[in-house]
């Protein structure tokens, strides 16, 4: 192992050779530089992508209401991506064995539907619900090609009759939850405006139907989610979720069996909420978010497991996508409570809640400080152990944006023994996560003063860097090669190239670099091509430092070098 000690100089920050560089190259070194900050936000947005892939059974665009609990032989219910299924927790006021058209054909359900009977009518609507609810392949372009949306829509318009209401608001549900086009179809049939209204409904089991169906609309994408933020959705959802918290308390202590019903809600609107947070090509409005932001922070101390999770993914959206909102988010009061839940024993919950801290230290020194201040770095250990690769890719995409602040943040990072866990994760953890791992250590080597450097190459960084010089993603390579770069040049300041050289041959890194002058990428061969001929060529000059070599030390496995003649170096000299 080899001991560097590189001297701090407050002066000039030795990190790589700059006649090497342009302007532009040298100016992505810092992360205050335009270009370093387009930089991030690049690599936050794939790893955003990444992510949602990643968590398709997490959060669900789009959840159909599968009735369960009626006793139907096919309950092994297939969804399709970008949907879930609940149990129905929320029922018929009338039990369908009374229906008389409970096993009649999609046609005939349909021509009820058209009679102009109240009580055909609801038969018709409460069996369309049936056939879209619990079924394994919902007939819902059947419906839709007969014509029933606007029937259905009409229904939700009877608020004398509110189990007709609560029948058609289900039956709605379920075709939203469908593909892009079933879900567009019933916004264009005129259930948008109904939906809403059904917000205010005295029923409670009516406008759970509505956060659902509008759940759905909203989940479809950014053009749907506006339309009904537009249509005024955020008011009556904030009513009813202050109606809902209320009559939570009082079921609770009263012990009264309604409190499963408002939990059932309160979790419905959390996922509404989120919807309505969610995409952001482009993202929602603004002043939508900050109408919500109080809510999110009061349904972040909600109990109950799944609010907390969708309220999670509802701060991950809005910190990844709005950016100028992070600091209302964190004025919110939110952070404290977010760093208490990477302790949390749900993984569903760490992931989110790592999410939005992630999203936060990417924006100013002062927002990643209060991160920071929130005791975000002491939880990153167990996270970077953690037996999810997700969760620890997350945590070192978390600390890259760390490492690419300020030296103060830099430190903070070291003095929380972060440092030896990310060379881990680059030596033998999955790829995934080797990657943000890879960029937070070659951040530090950017951004770093000389004796932060040091320490990162006392920790046998080294061998780690040349374990990426072999990816097959050039991006990586190029930013490898980039810190070993600053490593060699800033050990040729100090007369330790040699030794340097020796750690990268000893590991297998130069190998590699003359494996990489037969790379296709024109700048991989060209930046593996000038490393070797700058420090490991055979001229006199060519890195190492044979006129500065001493003795043998003092026989604890170390060698003294004499100190280099520019006075930046402590007057002891350097050890190995």
């Amino acid at each position: 192992k080899l001991i560097f000690n590189f001297q701090l100089n407050h002066q000039q920050q030795s990190v790589m050779d700059s006649t090497s560089r342009t302007p532009s190259e040298r100016s992505r070194l810092y992360k205050n530089k335009d270009k370093d900050g387009e930089e991030l936000r690049r690599r936050r947005n794939d790893a955003s992508v990444e992510l949602r892939k990643a968590s398709k059974t997490d959060q669900m665009m789009k959840r159909r209401n599968i009735d369960l609990a009626a006793g139907d032989d096919d309950e092994d219910v297939a969804l399709g991506d970008g949907q879930q299924q609940a149990s129905g927790k929320v029922l018929s006021p009338l039990r369908d064995a009374n229906n008389v058209l409970a096993n009649a054909s999609i046609d005939d359900i349909c021509k009820a539907m058209k009679s102009g009977s109240p009580a055909d009518q609801f038969a018709a609507i409460q069996a369309c619900r049936r056939a879209l609810s619990k079924e394994r392949h919902p007939p819902i372009d059947e419906f839709v090609n007969r014509g029933v949306l606007p029937e259905l829509v009409v229904a939700l318009t009877k608020p004398a009759n509110h189990q007709v209401v609560f029948e058609a608001a289900w039956a709605l549900t379920n075709i939203a939850s469908g593909e892009a086009q079933h879900t567009r179809a019933v916004v264009n049939a005129g259930a948008l405006q109904p939906l809403i209204e059904l917000l205010n409904s005295e029923h409670l089991n009516v406008a759970e139907q509505a956060v659902w169906a509008l759940g759905n609309i909203a989940g479809d994408g950014s053009e749907l989610r506006d339309r009904a933020i537009k249509a005024g959705i955020v008011q009556p959802l904030l009513r009813l979720l202050q109606r809902v918290s209320r009559d939570s308390a009082i079921a609770a202590s009263s012990s009264s069996s309604g409190s499963d019903n408002s939990v059932s809600l309160l979790g419905n609107c959390a996922w509404l909420v989120s919807n309505l947070c969610r995409n952001k090509n482009p993202p929602p409005p603004a002043s939508a978010v900050l109408e919500l932001l109080p809510a999110m922070a009061a349904l972040l101390q909600a109990p109950h497991k799944e609010v907390v999770q969708d309220t999670c993914w509802a701060l991950s959206y809005v910190t990844d996508a709005v950016n100028d909102l992070i600091g209302q988010v964190i004025a919110s009061g939110v952070l404290p409570t977010l760093v208490a839940l990477l302790d949390h024993t749900e993984a569903a919950i760490v992931t989110p809640a790592l999410r939005t801290i992630g999203n936060i230290v990417t924006g100013t020194d002062q927002q990643t400080d209060t991160a920071l201040a929130a005791g975000f770095l002491p939880k990153c250990h167990r996270l970077l152990l953690h037996n999810k690769p997700n969760i620890v890719k997350e945590a070192a995409w978390a600390l890259s944006n760390v490492l690419a602040g300020s030296q103060p943040q830099i430190q903070q990072v070291i003095d929380n023994n972060l440092i030896p866990p990310l060379i881990g994760i680059v030596i033998n953890g999955d790829f995934k996560a080797k990657k943000e791992a890879t960029w937070a250590l070659t951040n530090m080597v950017t951004g770093g003063d000389e004796a932060q450097i040091s320490y990162l190459a006392n920790q046998n960084v080294v061998p780690a860097l040349c374990e990426m010089l072999s990816v097959q993603e050039a991006k990586i390579v190029c930013i490898v090669m980039e810190s070993l770069t600053a490593l060699l040049s800033l050990a040729k300041k100090y007369n330790q190239a040699d030794d340097m050289c020796i750690a990268i041959e000893g590991c297998g890194g130069l190998d590699k670099l003359e494996a990489l002058q037969e790379h296709e990428n024109p700048r991989v061969y060209e930046m593996s091509l000038q490393m070797i001929e700058e420090f490991f060529g055979n001229d006199e000059d060519g890195g190492g430092n044979e006129s500065g070599a001493a003795a043998a030390g003092d026989g604890a496995g170390q060698m003294m070098f004499s100190a280099p003649t520019d006075g930046n170096a402590p007057a002891g000299g350097f050890k190995f």
